[in-house]
């Protein structure tokens, strides 16, 4: 992942990137809705990271900019897992207060970092500049 994630590391402010798509079903593959996703480490507040990273056992390397409805994560407690997960910060928050594992609605949704990026079909700059991936 640490060299997979330097294609977009260079940007700063980040790049928002839009995906053609989900290597698995997951709660964002069938939404019409265009998401653009801020690719960044650990992109969350203090409270919601304290949540991920604790009960959801997750880490952040992405966010549905402007929105808690969809994250992107990669799986703390099954390190040799490679897989890039999806979750709303208001399903895990609401599983934790209701006593569920807080990570139980989060899906796969891309096979690997690497394979999250080749999807990318789309980039936005900060002054609004979208650049269509070829």
């Amino acid at each position: 992942m640490r060299e997979s994630r330097k294609i977009l590391a260079f940007t700063r402010p980040p790049m928002l990137a839009r995906f053609d798509g989900y290597d698995y079903d997951c709660s964002k593959s069938d939404l019409t809705t265009p998401i653009w996703y801020r690719i960044e480490l650990g992109n969350t507040g203090d409270e919601e990271m304290e949540m991920f990273t604790g009960p959801a056992h997750s880490y952040t390397v992405g966010s549905w900019y402007g929105s808690d409805r969809s994250y992107l994560a990669v799986d703390l407690a099954n390190p040799d897992d490679e897989r890039i997960f999806e979750f709303t910060g208001e399903d895990v928050f609401s599983a934790h207060i209701a006593g569920e594992p807080a990570d139980a609605s989060i899906q796969a949704a891309f096979e690997s970092y690497s394979s999250m990026l080749a999807r990318v079909i789309e980039l936005k700059t900060q002054d609004g500049t979208v650049l269509r991936a070829c």
